[in-house]
């Protein structure tokens, strides 16, 4: 276990993107010392070896193991995490499969529908050209928008059409009623 020492000081303090003459500071040693560990040429006295482990967050297994034994702590730790959201797993596919059932439920669908209706009636498309490309506004840059279906009602025609309905039929009654 011991020669796993060196070489895993070298990585880990790698891991977390510090120098040797960083993690030397961190322990109050000097950089030949920490270079003399990750060569397995030094060891650390007990003391510096708690203040390595502490700078580094590392943990026995990760100081002294075997890139094996530390492959098996990953594991154990995400399969806790595995069984920590499994519940929560469950939930998601529990309200993905009822999101899924109300889809085909037809009050709901005629719904959708008819939202996606009304939105279509006041929205307002993009202007596009011949090649579906859309027209950008020359002052601004964006995209030009066109009169949306309801601003396309000719209101007036329709009033128009309804007052000349009311009068033929107005006058159609007083013709009745003569």
């Amino acid at each position: 276990m011991i020669e796993n020492f060196g070489k895993n000081v070298a990585r880990l303090r790698k891991e977390r993107d510090m120098t040797q003459t960083e993690l030397a500071k961190a322990i109050g040693v000097n950089k030949q010392t920490i270079s003399n560990i990750e060569k397995g040429e030094g060891y650390p006295t007990f003391n510096n070896l708690e203040k390595i482990s502490q700078v580094l967050k590392a943990t026995p297994i990760e100081l002294f193991g075997t890139l094996k034994e530390i492959a098996l702590q990953d594991t154990s730790e995400i399969m806790d995490r595995i069984d920590r959201y499994s519940s929560k797993i469950q939930e998601i596919l529990q309200a993905q499969a009822f999101l899924e059932d109300i889809m085909y439920d037809d009050e709901v669908k005629n719904t959708m529908e008819m939202v996606a209706m009304l939105y279509n009636m006041f929205h307002q498309p993009i202007m596009k050209d011949e090649e579906g490309t859309p027209i950008l506004d020359d002052k601004t840059g964006e995209a030009r928008m066109g009169r949306s279906q309801f601003e396309k009602i000719p209101f007036e025609k329709i009033k128009d059409a309804a007052a000349q309905l009311s009068f033929i039929i107005n006058n159609c009654q007083q013709m009745d009623n003569n």
